[in-house]
């Protein structure tokens, strides 16, 4: 993991899904609204899970094989 001085922390796997997700979502925002609030964004990174952000930036992390909820984030 790599230290960044402006964060004060490293930052790990959530904070990376995050802000990539934050990045996808405020790009698409002002055209797509509507459709991001039906549809979250799911996140694979092709392991056995599926990481998926919703609107209200709440993190869901899927299993492949059970399709099972394993936790969920609000940021």
């Amino acid at each position: 993991m790599r230290q960044y001085p402006e964060y004060g922390q490293e930052i790990g796997p959530p904070y990376g899904v995050i802000f990539t997700a934050e990045a996808m979502r405020k790009s698409l925002r002002p055209q797509y609204d509507r459709q991001l609030r039906k549809h979250p964004i799911k996140i694979d990174f092709g392991t056995d899970v599926v990481i998926e952000m919703d609107y209200s930036d709440f993190i869901r992390r899927y299993s492949k094989k059970q399709n099972e909820l394993k936790y969920v984030l609000a940021v």
